[in-house]
C-alpha cells in the first residue's frame, strides 16, 4: 500500500471529529466521476481497514499500543475512545454500500467521498 495514500488518509482521520472540508473536497475532486482507476475502491478498502482496527480497539481487542506508538496508533486510539463500539460498528456496516453502489451505478464519486467523511466525523463526535 503506497505510503502517500496512508499519509493523506491519516491526515484526514487525525483531524476528526473536525472535518477538513478543503482536504475532503480535494480528495473528492481527485476521485471524481471522470477519474480513471480504482481510487474509490481503494478508499473504501482503506476505510474498511481503519474502521476494523477502530472497532477492535474500541472493543478492547486488537493490537495493544506499543511504547513506540506512532501517529497512526495515536489516531487509532483517540478515535476508538471517541465513539461507542456500537456507533463504530454501525458506521462500518454502512460504509461499504456507498462505495459498492457508486462503482456499480457510476454515481458521483465526490458525493460518496463527502458522505463517507461526514459519517466518520459524526461517529467521532
Amino acid at each position: 500500500m503506497p505510503v502517500r495514500r496512508l499519509t493523506w488518509l491519516l491526515a484526514l482521520l487525525g483531524g476528526l471529529p473536525t472535518l477538513d472540508l478543503p482536504g475532503v473536497h480535494a480528495l473528492g475532486d481527485k476521485l471524481g466521476r471522470n477519474a480513471e482507476g480504482d481510487g474509490l475502491a481503494v478508499l473504501g478498502e482503506l476505510l474498511d481497514w481503519w474502521l476494523t482496527r477502530i472497532i477492535r480497539r474500541a472493543g478492547g481487542g486488537g493490537e495493544p499500543p506499543t511504547a513506540k506508538e506512532g501517529a497512526e496508533e495515536g489516531v487509532l486510539t483517540r478515535l476508538a475512545g471517541r465513539g461507542s463500539l456500537d456507533r463504530w460498528i454501525d458506521l462500518w456496516e454502512k460504509t461499504a454500500r456507498p462505495v459498492e453502489r457508486a462503482e456499480a451505478l457510476n454515481l458521483e464519486r465526490k458525493q460518496v467521498v463527502l458522505t463517507l467523511f461526514g459519517a466518520l466525523a459524526r461517529a467521532a463526535a
